[in-house]
């Protein structure tokens, strides 16, 4: 809920008015922070979430009234702290001041008030002191808004937003979800006819950002619309909203980002779709459990080609031929997006990070399709049907050491750099609706691409049998340059006694890369780019629990070494300079 304890501020010179006041606000159930200085206050203001600011207007030295000192409104008039247009003051001054006070009440061009009144000392009593402050807050944080955390608690999404280091830090993370509550509360601040905030279901983001899909309710009886608001540091939201405005709002009116709230730490955007309802919407990975292939196979068609789609845009009508970037490293820049390597080193244990450990692990099996044999201070990769590998020639790959022998790339463009199971919405009439531009702009063609069948394959997949798994591997490198009912062919031939749910993951990624090569011209050059790509959302997910957070039937050492074997697949088939891929 939003009521609960407020913040107040006092920036105040005079000990003994500070003190007075802090006690009448204290009895009226405010939990009240004190500074004596501007300068001290300054800085509170940027550190210490707070509901409301009272700031005296000279507060350049304690206990010291001096008649030019202004310090107090400097603060209050600087556009450039965090807290401007964000935390709403209410001026201390004295009957000389109130002209002054009253001219820097205006509005400045941005159409922002400095400061939303003004207290008399002295003059305005204590319970008139009270009324304005408690007006001031009711005006601005809505506080009668009531938010049901139905999906999680205000503690836990508190944390999603701070920095590891804070996890353990009650306090701070108590004030931070205060924060949050105040956040989404200022959210409808201007819909007085909302009541209630309903939480419905919550997902992880990047860059310590959440996504919250909520049902809004006018009374307990009248349920309102469903919004999907995305939460996060200030900074990080701004880059989203840059993003958008960059790449997204000329190409295409489908869906619009508009920012709804900010405190000084966070920021809140909301996901308005042109003519639709994002809450009323399931995700894709939800989507693909409960469809049959042919839907899936249309709706990637519609997501990929459709009308209006920023997909059909950036990879159709405006796709790039990087000539003028012949510089560009593919293998360094999906490296460094993804961060694997940084995070191998990160989670090292005992020298080894999570890659390696799942490697050497096999040293003594094989029955999953991998056998690691040793020999002296060499470990050897066998990889069924595959061949083998070096360990540590694998590992130089994985830390950025070494790279696969790739050209310059051919194909870069825009793409929404993040195109998990989560943040493509389908609708009630089976229409794709794109959210979360955080890392929308120029990379590689085909990372969305791979993104999703990294999804595909190691998180929607459901079967634990190996031996089918090395199968379907192969059925999907021998189908690289091949397309229609060649692919399906491929399927049927070698997957005979395969899972329904197999097949339907093999034919599904078989009409996403078909949709790639009508747009691009299918060809060893694109299919090298592509799996360069699929080579690092492997790594990426056996060196975390996966690229969104399912709910998943399969083993995980089964669902990791699976994505181990492609990735080791990859490498194989680059060190022996493509060759596989120029004789299919």
């Amino acid at each position: 809920m939003c009521q609960g304890k407020k913040r107040i501020l006092i920036i105040e010179n005079v000990s003994t008015f500070r003190a007075s006041l802090k006690r009448s606000l204290e009895a009226d159930g405010y939990e009240v922070l004190e500074a004596a200085t501007a300068d001290e206050g300054r800085e509170r203001l940027a550190q210490e979430w707070v509901h409301l600011a009272l700031v005296d207007v000279r507060a350049r030295t304690p206990e010291v009234d001096e008649s030019d000192d202004e310090s107090g409104l400097d603060l209050i008039r600087d556009k450039a702290h965090p807290s401007y247009g964000v935390i709403p003051r209410l001026i201390l001054t004295a009957y000389p001041e109130w002209d002054k006070v009253k001219r820097a009440l205006a509005p400045d061009e941005n159409g922002i008030t400095p400061a939303e009144d003004f207290l008399v000392k002295g003059v305005d009593s204590p319970e008139e002191i009270l009324r304005k402050v408690e007006e001031t807050i009711e005006r601005w944080w809505s506080p009668r808004l009531d938010i049901d955390w139905e999906a999680s608690t205000p503690i836990c999404l508190a944390s999603f937003l701070e920095p590891e280091e804070k996890w353990q830090d009650g306090e701070h993370l108590e004030v931070s979800a205060r924060e949050l509550g105040a956040l989404l509360c200022r959210a409808y601040a201007n819909e007085p006819q909302i009541r209630k905030l309903s939480i419905r279901r919550v997902r992880r983001g990047h860059a310590r950002t959440f996504i919250a899909f909520a049902r809004t309710h006018l009374d307990d009886a009248i349920a309102g619309r469903e919004d999907v608001l995305k939460c996060g540091p200030r900074e990080v939201i701004e880059q989203e909203i840059e993003n958008y405005r960059e790449y997204v709002r000329p190409h295409t009116h489908q869906i619009h980002v508009q920012r709804v709230s900010q405190t000084t730490k966070y920021a809140t955007i909301r996901y308005n779709p042109a003519g639709g309802r994002l809450g009323a919407c399931e995700t894709f990975k939800d989507f693909y459990r409960d469809s049959q292939v042919e839907e899936i196979k249309a709706l990637l068609t519609r997501l990929f080609r459709g009308e209006g789609t920023p997909l059909r845009t950036w990879y159709h009508e405006r796709r790039v031929q990087k000539e003028t970037h012949e510089g560009r490293d593919i293998f360094a820049h999906y490296n460094q997006t993804l961060k694997v390597a940084r995070r191998e080193r990160k989670r090292q244990i005992n020298g080894r990070g999570p890659i390696e450990r799942l490697l050497t692990s096999l040293e003594k099996g094989g029955q999953l399709g991998i056998r690691v044999e040793r020999h002296r201070n060499t470990l050897t990769v066998h990889v069924t049907n595959f061949g083998a590998f070096a360990v540590s020639d694998f590992m130089a790959l994985v830390r950025g050491e070494k790279t696969l022998p790739l050209p310059a790339p051919h194909w870069w463009g825009v793409t929404h750099g993040d195109l998990n199971g989560e943040n493509i919405l389908v609708d009630e009439q089976g229409t794709p609706w794109l959210i979360d531009f955080e890392r929308t702009g120029w990379g590689p063609a085909f990372r969305d691409a791979a993104e999703l069948e990294s999804v595909i394959r190691w998180e929607l997949l459901r079967t634990n049998n190996m031996r089918d798994i090395v199968i379907f591997e192969e059925v999907l490198l021998k189908a690289a340059l091949q397309s229609g009912e060649q692919t399906e062919s491929l399927v049927d031939n070698n997957g005979g006694e395969w899972s329904d749910d197999l097949k339907k993951a093999a034919r599904v990624i078989l009409h996403l890369r078909d949709l790639l090569g009508a747009m691009y011209g299918r060809g060893p050059r694109m299919y090298q780019e592509y799996l360069v790509g699929m080579f690092f959302y492997a790594l990426r997910f056996v060196s975390k629990d996966g690229i969104t957070s399912p709910g998943q039937v399969r083993s995980p050492i089964v669902r990791k070494t699976h994505a181990l074997l492609s990735a080791l697949r990859i490498a194989h088939i680059a060190q022996n300079g493509w060759q596989e891929l120029q004789n299919e």
